[in-house]
């Protein structure tokens, strides 16, 4: 740690002799003349509110600002706000570091990378939102936090963060300096606290560590000073050096780890533990007594942790006043109410969470009704429970863990209530009596595999807050007939419906930008699918094995068809290529038995493998191409093995039909998109892409 310090401060030294390039509107900058782009460069002197443009004149060009340079903003404790554009990619290490007087601060969805440091010291923010539509990190659930999306580690927090379900680690540094906390509840999905993590969070005075905790990085909690009491989890098995050095105000300690972790002689380092007490489950305490640093705590006390209270197991955190239910020495059957508090050795706990395992594979089990008290249902908490027919989810419950109800063949329908913002991986897997699913307004994303193989479901209630439907979502749901997916949803994850067989039509809304491979494989059921123009290309074996679908028409928002796209489509009679496609991969259209009319309005000849038709009769099918281009097709392969290659004689423009115009009889002859499909105009009559006559 003070290896690092003086690193910094070398560092810091050198900025500050370092030039900038040009001040301009009171910005400085750095400039990479030849990429015609700058950086905004280091000044002692930003003050107020400072708005960073996307672009710069200077001796007549014109730059683009791509990047706020290492130590731009340091301890420009003036700075109030700052507008960060949608040019930057780049915030570099130490960028607002100190900037004390900062109140909130938008990361644009161009940034891809945020350095060491960026904003640790700015003890004054309250607010962190990340643009929806960043690649690369979010502020989920309105968390005021920057979350590293493919790690889920929170990499920043203020004062205001609450840290979501989602998150499995706090980075290191993560709320260093943050004076204004005062009080985190880390969750249950959290794993590891990283170096330095709450490093000078003075005005902290109370932290809960969730039950998932192995590691407690160093100087985690140094010079923690108003912290009176934390609460760490049977989990945890090691504590670094330093961890809770300088933890002035501490008095209690309650650690339920019944084997005492692995713990440096320096974690608590001049904090009065000598004075303080320490909490370890009753069975423990002599075991604390003998280890070092624990042995050093004035008072060391036994706890009851576990108890059976009508009929169902508990496990109490005396400093919270809270109690789990968790997986008791005898099964659960037949019908369990969970009380929303219970009464221990004259103490009144409110039940705040269906703990891991708690049920699992009680078999006897038939119903369960979980409190409004309970805010999470935990990890394979009721996987395996055959004869469950009915659970009632309180609506205080958040979120909903990985497998927690897997299996439960039993169960007809469920209704997931508002409240709850994350479902974890397979939740409801295998849950194959499942007929129908309510999913509340509050879930943003429908996670892997989260109703995998639910064969049963024959309706689901996609609410507007979700934004993506992941990997396998709804695999192998056979009973699904339709499905709406709402205006709200930006990506349908790689085999999010596959093996769908029931599923007879698809309508996929503008806002999704992203198919991913497999999607839509083996729904044979099928008939018609709506791509939208926001799609920009075809995945690998999206509708592979669709072998009821009988035509497509390809938007001209798609560029690429990806390998096995429609293979063994063998319904499949015309399809059409826009002009906006420039490749297509391999077997793309393999096996469509029934092709008959292939319509490319591509002029320049997409590039395409040879096997992209293979197994296809397109020796006796029909392309259509527009007049220029014919003898380039006839001259390429696999486009010159179509049995006859035709000029399209109508307008290549596609026109777009308001709603207002599509029963309209009299228009013009030409070609028009109407509900998503291609339909052409001769002499007053319409007909599809493949020549067939609209009554």
């Amino acid at each position: 740690m003070k290896k690092q310090l003086l690193l910094f401060v070398c560092l810091l030294s050198a900025l500050t002799a370092s030039a900038y390039d040009a001040e301009i509107n009171g910005v400085y900058y750095d400039f990479d003349y030849s990429a015609k782009e700058v950086k905004v460069a280091y000044s002692p002197q930003y003050t107020g509110s400072v708005t960073i443009p996307e672009t710069v004149t200077y001796n007549d060009v014109t730059y683009s600002v791509t990047s706020i340079g290492l130590s731009a903003f340091y301890n420009c404790t003036g700075l109030t706000s700052v507008t960060i554009p949608n040019s930057v990619t780049i915030i570099d290490e130490n960028a607002f570091n100190g900037c004390s007087g900062l109140t909130s601060v938008a990361i644009p969805n161009s940034v891809t990378s945020i350095g060491w440091w960026a904003f640790h010291g700015c003890s004054g923010l309250t607010s962190i939102v990340v643009s929806e539509g960043n690649l690369l990190y979010d502020s989920r659930d309105n968390c005021n936090a920057i979350i590293e999306t493919a790690t889920n580690t929170l990499i920043t927090g203020c004062q205001n963060t609450t840290i979501p379900n989602s998150v499995t680690s706090i980075g290191n540094y993560a709320f260093y300096g943050c004076t204004g906390l005062t009080e985190v509840t880390i969750p249950n999905s959290v794993t590891s606290i990283g170096e330095a993590a709450f490093f000078d969070c003075t005005g902290l005075t109370s932290v809960t560590i969730g039950n998932s905790v192995t590691s407690i990085g160093n100087s985690a909690f140094w010079n923690c000073s108003g912290l009176t009491s934390v609460t760490i989890p049977n989990s945890v098995t090691s504590i670094e050096h330093y961890a809770f050095q300088n933890c002035s105000g501490l008095t209690d300690v309650y650690c339920y780890a019944e084997s005492v972790p692995t713990t440096n002689a320096t974690a608590f380092n001049n904090s009065p533990i000598s004075s303080a007490t320490l909490h370890v489950p009753a069975s423990s305490v002599e075991k604390y007594k003998e280890v070092s640093p624990w042995s050093g705590f004035g008072t060391i006390v036994g706890v009851a942790i576990n108890a059976k209270i009508d009929g169902v197991y508990y496990k109490f955190n005396h400093s919270t006043k809270e109690a789990i239910v968790i997986n008791g020495d005898t099964q659960y059957t037949g019908s369990v109410t969970i009380p929303e508090t219970v009464s221990f050795n004259n103490m009144t706990y409110s039940v705040t969470s269906i703990g891991a395992y708690a049920f699992m594979s009680c078999s006897g089990l038939t119903s369960v009704t979980i409190p409004n008290s309970v805010t999470s249902i935990e990890w394979y908490a009721f996987e395996g429970c055959t004869g469950l027919t009915s659970v009632t989810i309180g609506n205080s419950v958040t979120s909903i863990g990985w497998k927690a109800f897997r299996g439960c063949s039993g169960l007809t329908s469920v209704t997931i209530p508002n409240s709850v913002t994350s479902i974890g991986a397979s939740a409801f897997r295998g849950c194959s009596g499942l007929t129908s699913v309510t999913i509340g307004n509050s879930v943003t994303s429908i996670v892997d595999c989260a109703f995998y193989d639910c064969s049963g479901l024959t309706s689901v209630t996609i609410p507007n807050s979700v934004t993506s439907i992941e990997e396998a979502a709804f695999f192998g749901c056979t009973g699904l007939t339709s499905v709406t997916i709402p205006n709200s949803v930006r990506s349908i994850g790689y085999a999010a419906f596959s093996g769908c067989s029931g599923l007879t039509s698809v309508t996929i809304p503008n806002s999704v930008t992203s198919i991913g491979a497999s999607a839509f494989m083996s729904c044979s059921g099928l008939t018609s699918v709506t791509i939208p123009n926001s799609v920009t290309s075809i995945g690998n074996s999206v509708f592979e094995y669709c072998s009821g679908l009988t035509s497509v028409t390809i938007p001209n928002s798609v560029t690429s068809i990806g390998a096995y796209a429609f293979r063994n489509c063998s319904g499949l009679t015309s399809v059409t290529i826009p002009n906006s496609v420039t490749s297509i991969a391999w077997w793309a259209f393999f096996g469509c038995s029934g092709l008959t009319d292939v319509y490319c309005y591509a002029e320049s000849v997409p590039t395409t493998d040879a096997n992209a038709f293979s197994d296809s009769p397109i020796s006796s099918a029909t392309l259509h191409v527009p007049a220029a281009s014919v003898e380039a097709y006839k001259a390429t392969v696999p486009w010159s093995e179509f049995g006859s290659i035709v000029a399209i004689d109508d307008p290549t423009e596609i026109k777009t039909l308001e709603s207002a115009q599509q029963g309209a009889d009299g228009l013009p002859d030409g070609k028009y998109m109407m509900n998503g499909k291609i339909i052409i105009m001769k002499k007053g009559k319409k007909y599809d892409a493949a020549g067939r006559y609209y009554k």
